[in-house]
């Protein structure tokens, strides 16, 4: 089951990639943003001075032992056109153990900082360092909630690929820290932007059981302000989950 799904996955993420390479007609304008947020992975990004985002990403994992939905809702705040601060709550969680009773309830909160460097010496090279302390919030006798603070440092490089419709390559190096250890984590990605269409393909790596995963998604610029997207991890190992279904709803919104 987990080969087939690895399968689809691959082969999703390459035809996306290709209808990108065949139809990528529109030109995006420097310095214009065609997506704002991944699925798993963190992008380099900032939001401009006094911009405000919401983003809504309800999801579901089908895990070896257990089925899990959440309702992650976060809020971004563009301080400068460099600085952003913003916050993560898992408003909701349900799990569903094989062997044990339902849990539901809220989840952690975390909060985020992150400093950007665009265009870095003139090139289309871009570089951010960021910062998120998560707030135990939830159950941890639940499983709800890890029980502890802990930070998470990241630094994030990208590549603009000018030849590919704006498309970009990128890197998150970064690490979850609380009293008890450290748990390394790596993303690697690239997006290609065709129409008002942004197809995705991350690989994601978290030191937190080994868990690996490949991640094709697809944004949709709905509006101005809207973005809709759908992205479909699928483990790569035993220990990761089977598979995980994300849905994005993100609304941005200037401060007058």
């Amino acid at each position: 089951m987990k080969s087939a799904l690895q399968c689809a996955a691959l082969c999703s993420g390459v035809s996306l990639f290709a209808g990108g390479l065949v139809h990528a007609e529109v030109e995006w304008e420097e310095g214009e943003q065609p997506i704002q947020d991944l699925f798993q992975s963190v992008l380099v990004y900032p939001q401009e001075q006094n911009e405000l985002q919401f983003t809504s990403s309800p999801r579901f994992h089908k895990g070896q032992d257990e089925n899990q939905w959440l309702v992650p809702l976060a809020v971004e705040y563009g301080v400068t056109d460099a600085f952003q601060v913003g916050a993560e709550w898992v408003a909701y969680q349900h799990r569903d153990p094989d062997d044990e009773p339902s849990e539901q309830g809220i989840g952690d909160v975390e909060l985020e900082a992150q400093y950007t460097w665009m265009s870095i010496a003139d090139l289309p090279v871009h570089a951010a360092l960021g910062m998120g302390v998560r707030i135990p919030t939830g159950d941890e006798d639940k499983d709800l909630g890890e029980g502890s603070v802990a930070a998470e440092p990241v630094a994030i490089l990208a590549l603009d690929l000018d030849e590919l419709n704006g498309g970009q390559i990128f890197l998150n190096l970064g690490a979850e820290i609380d009293k008890d250890q450290t748990e390394k984590f790596v993303n690697v990605g690239a997006f290609m932007p065709l129409r008002n269409w942004v197809p995705s393909l991350e690989w994601n790596w978290s030191e937190d059981a080994e868990e690996r995963y490949l991640t094709p998604g697809l944004t949709w610029h709905a509006a101005d302000a809207w973005y809709l997207g759908l992205g479909v991890p699928v483990g790569l190992e035993d220990e990761a989950d089977d598979y995980r279904v994300i849905f994005q709803i993100v609304y941005e919104s200037m401060l007058r």
